[in-house]
């Protein structure tokens, strides 16, 4: 997958495909395996403050935010916050949030694709 408006690119598995879906203020990917319920969403969106992110930072912002065992993390050589989660609508996630060039970039997949998509993380490239 390559996005140049945003300037990035990452390698997804054989069989997975991606779709974008835009609007004014916000780019959201999301990249699955038809059918089998595995995958991943990315959600870009401005934001008007220096990376990198803490734990503290999101909290400040979403109070009710589930933030387990933040651990500081690089995504194409960019401090990134990498955390388990919980979201109504999935249930427990991994999740990997990051600033760049004024854009939030949040990475969402459910908790048993966690370990899948941090070796989808390591081919992200930004030029």
């Amino acid at each position: 997958y390559a996005n140049a408006d945003f300037g990035f690119s990452f390698n997804y598995p054989a069989g997975f495909r991606a779709s974008e879906l835009a609007d004014e203020d916000s780019l959201t990917i999301l990249v699955e395996a038809p059918g089998a319920g595995r995958g991943f969403q990315i959600s870009i969106a401005a934001f008007d403050e220096p990376g990198p992110l803490t734990a503290e930072r999101i909290r400040r912002d979403l109070p009710e935010k589930v933030i387990r065992d933040p651990r500081e993390v690089s995504l194409g050589g960019v401090p990134a916050l990498a955390f388990s989660s919980r979201e109504e609508a999935v249930g427990d996630t991994y999740e990997v949030w990051l600033v760049h060039n004024q854009a939030l970039y949040q990475i969402v997949a459910p908790a048993e694709f966690g370990e899948e998509l941090s070796k989808i993380m390591a081919t992200w490239n930004f030029r």
